[in-house]
């Protein structure tokens, strides 16, 4: 496959906020409907050739943006997947990097916080100019939806073409700790991509609008109220207080969790872990009737729309509970502790 992205400088874009929850909320961004379709007629002349989903697959894509190409590699080999980043201003190679994971082995998202920031900083040790991490930034930011469009249109496999989302978390990551004046790259590992909700990205570099969450405000209270948890109501009084437009996400989710909380969890592979859960798991269990998924260990979201798939499908008798549906045993179950989204 090879696929010809071209981005534009574009004074209107919009965001489009997907809502998994009043806490959860994943931007993706994507140039206006008009700039969109421009953009689809001016690259009317990609070619295409792919494989499908099978055990073997090689493809390839670049990203045009003015005198800078980010040439990127594909191979897929069972679950082996390995994307190659070549980055060139008027054709000087600037870097050449490699990122690879494997979804076939348990667990596997639990090890990809750490290496993540392995790959982060690999690009720190190439000491690029401020200026060409925030051109580089937004070539990711505006070719992003492009391609994905394609990838979705075609059916492509889109485990392999995730794989950009860690070079935007390593350009992410490096852009913050400069503008923190930190020496070391940071990152924490986001809970919307444990679930499959959302590509690899850091809760750091991970914005919601504030904006929008104000305009539902007498929603997320009322829901607040229902649940009677203090967690939820000072999270809705913050939204309303705050005189900010947006924050990333740790900051939301620090009212149900700390980070360092979080990041043991995390590298105690705790989902996984024998013995399932503790008391300390704030929210719940993986387990529990509301989380988002079925596993062992500690729940990192839940929802009520989760809570009623869980109810619905107690004895997997209803058609959205899914081939993998397996019914509650004699003990039954019990509900999370905390609903922490309202849909």
């Amino acid at each position: 496959m090879l696929v010809v992205i071209n981005c534009k400088k574009t004074k209107n874009m919009k965001k489009i906020m997907l809502f998994l929850s009043f806490l959860i909320v994943i931007g993706f961004y994507s140039c206006n409907e008009d700039e969109k379709s421009k953009n689809e007629t001016e690259n009317s002349d990609f070619s295409v050739h792919a494989r499908g989903a099978t055990d073997s697959i090689d493809q390839a894509y670049k990203i045009v943006y003015e005198d800078r190409v980010l040439e990127v590699t594909l191979e897929k080999r069972q679950n082996d997947y390995k994307n190659k980043f070549s980055y060139k201003v008027n054709e000087e190679l600037l870097f050449s990097l490699q990122y690879s994971f494997n979804n076939g082995e348990e667990g596997w998202k639990y090890d990809e916080q750490a290496k993540a920031i392995a790959f982060a900083n690999e690009l720190k040790e190439l000491n690029l100019e401020q200026s060409e991490l925030e051109t580089l930034k937004r070539m990711l930011f505006e070719g992003y939806n492009e391609l994905f469009f394609y990838v979705d249109e075609n059916n492509y496999n889109e485990d392999l073409f995730s794989i950009l989302a860690y070079l935007d978390s390593a350009v992410s990551s490096n852009l913050r700790m400069r503008e923190a004046g930190a020496g070391e790259i940071e990152g924490t590992i986001s809970p919307s991509f444990l679930v499959e909700k959302s590509h690899f990205i850091f809760m750091e570099d991970f914005n919601v609008n504030l904006d929008l969450l104000r305009d539902n405000i007498d929603l997320l209270k009322e829901e607040a109220i229902n649940t009677g948890l203090e967690q939820d109501m000072n999270m809705v009084n913050f939204i309303k207080t705050t005189p900010k437009s947006s924050v990333t996400f740790d900051k939301l989710y620090s009212f149900y969790a700390s980070k360092i909380d979080f990041k043991q969890h995390i590298a105690e592979k705790a989902i996984f872990k024998a013995g399932d859960c503790k008391e300390s798991c704030i929210i719940g269990c993986g387990s529990d009737w509301g989380c988002c998924g079925n596993y062992k260990g500690c729940c990192y979201y839940s929802s009520s729309l989760c809570l009623a798939h869980d109810l619905l499908c107690t004895d997997c008798g209803h058609w959205t509970c899914g081939w993998g549906c397996v019914p509650d045993g004699p003990e039954g179950n019990r509900v999370v502790k905390i609903i922490m989204g309202a849909v």
